[in-house]
C-alpha cells in the first residue's frame, strides 16, 4: 500500500485561491487545475520579457521556497508544484524581468540563463555545470531518462532502468544535484572524481555519503522505473528513490533526495515514491512513521511494489525440451526444463 496518506486536497486549492486574490503581483490566474495524482497547476498569461517562479509556503506571511520556473512567451503558461500531496500550504507566483538577471539558487548565474539551457544548468540548482555527456541537472521527459538510464537488476525486478543520482553538500543549505550518466559511470565515486572533480580519495568519499546520519554530506542512490506496477489510477509504471540496501538513509536526508529529484523531473507527476528496499531502511522507516506522516514523501513498500509480479526469469535464455513441475525430489534429466516451486540452494 501507498504508506501517505493524501488528503484535503480541496481545502488546499481554496487556500491557493485565497493567497492569488490577495496578493499585490500583476498575475493574474486563468485556471486552476488538479491532475489525477493530485498536483495542482496554475495556467497564467506571461509576456516574454519575464519568467514566473512558483513559491510554496506554509503560512500566508512567507514568500516560501521556489519549487518551479518558467520562461515568458506572449501566451499562456503553466507552473505546477510537482511534489503535490498537499494538505496544508500556499502557493504564490512570482514574476521577474529578465532583463534583471536575477539569480535565486546563488550560484552566480543568472536564472534566465539556466533556464536557456535546462539540463546542463538548473536555476533551482546551484549545482555547477558539468559536461552533457556526464549527467545532468535536469530532465524534461522519459525519453531523457532513458538517454542516462542503464539496465541493471533489482530485487524482485529483472533488467529494469536505472538512473543514479548524487546530492552534495547536504549539510549545508547549497545542496546540489546531480542526475548521472549511469550508462557512462557504474559507480558514484568516479562520477564524482572524474565528472565533477570532488574526492579523489574513495574512502573519504564513502565516509561522507553512506552509512552515517551524523557526518553525512553526500546522499548516493538510484532513480528506478518499475514499467508494470499498477497505481491505484490504473495507470501503470512508477519511478521509485532508492539507496544501497545497507546504508540507513535518514528521512531528514529522504526527503531531501525527494524533492530535489522531483523538482528536476517535472514529466514524473506524482508517478514517485520513496522505497525502503532493505530491512535496514524499513526499520528505520518504522522509527520515523511520524517525520514521513507531516511530509510530503510518499513511500511505498515491497509488497505493494512488487505485488502484481507472478513471474520473475532469474536467467534468460533459449533451450528445448520437456517442461516439468518438481516439488524437490523427483529426478531430472539434461532434457527437462524444470519449474521449481522454491527457490534452489545452489
Amino acid at each position: 500500500m501507498f504508506l501517505k496518506r493524501i488528503d484535503k486536497i480541496i481545502v488546499t486549492l481554496f487556500s491557493i485561491l485565497t493567497l492569488l486574490v490577495t496578493a499585490k503581483s500583476q498575475t493574474q490566474i486563468s485556471k486552476v487545475s488538479k491532475t489525477e495524482n493530485g498536483l495542482i497547476n496554475l495556467h497564467f498569461s506571461l509576456s516574454d520579457e519575464l519568467y514566473g517562479v512558483l513559491y510554496r509556503s506554509n503560512s500566508l506571511e512567507e514568500t516560501g521556497d521556489p519549487v518551479s520556473m518558467i520562461n515568458g512567451n506572449n501566451n499562456s503558461v503553466e507552473l505546477s508544484d510537482e511534489i503535490g500531496n498537499l494538505e496544508k500550504g500556499f502557493l504564490k507566483i512570482k514574476t521577474y524581468r529578465k532583463s534583471d538577471s536575477l539569480d535565486i539558487d546563488n550560484d552566480g548565474i543568472p536564472d534566465t540563463t539556466e533556464l536557456d539551457t535546462l539540463g546542463r544548468m538548473n536555476p533551482l540548482n546551484p549545482a555547477p555545470p558539468i559536461s552533457i555527456s556526464s549527467g545532468s541537472q535536469y530532465i524534461p521527459n522519459k525519453e531523457a531518462f532513458n538517454t542516462l538510464s542503464h539496465r541493471d537488476n533489482f530485487p524482485g525486478s529483472k533488467d529494469i532502468s536505472e538512473v543514479k543520482f548524487l546530492i552534495f553538500d547536504v549539510h549545508t543549505d547549497s545542496k546540489k544535484l546531480y542526475l548521472i550518466n549511469s550508462k557512462r559511470y557504474e559507480y558514484h565515486f568516479t562520477f564524482s572524481r572524474d565528472a565533477v572533480g570532488r574526492y579523489n580519495d574513495n574512502t573519504t568519499f564513502n565516509n561522507h555519503s553512506y552509512f552515517t546520519n551524523t557526518r553525512r554530506r553526500n546522499v548516493a542512490g538510484s532513480i528506478v522505473y518499475h514499467p508494470n506496477h499498477i497505481l491505484k489510477n490504473g495507470s501503470k509504471g512508477i519511478y521509485t528513490i532508492e539507496f544501497w540496501p545497507s546504508d540507513p538513509v535518514a528521512f531528514k536526508y529522504v526527503k531531501i533526495a525527494y524533492e530535489m529529484i522531483i523538482t528536476a523531473m517535472p514529466f514524473l507527476r506524482g508517478k514517485v515514491a520513496y522505497h525502503p528496499s532493505s530491512e535496514t531502511q524499513r526499520s528505520l522507516y518504522f522509527n520515523e512513521t511520524n517525520e514521513y506522516r507531516n511530509s510530503r514523501v510518499t513511500v511505498i513498500d515491497t509488497n505493494e511494489l512488487m505485488g502484481n509480479i507472478t513471474y520473475n526469469a532469474l536467467n534468460t535464455g533459449e533451450s528445448y525440451g520437456r517442461l516439468k513441475l518438481i516439488s524437490g525430489s523427483q529426478n531430472i534429466s539434461f532434457r527437462d526444463i524444470v519449474i521449481l516451486e522454491n527457490i534452489p540452494n545452489d
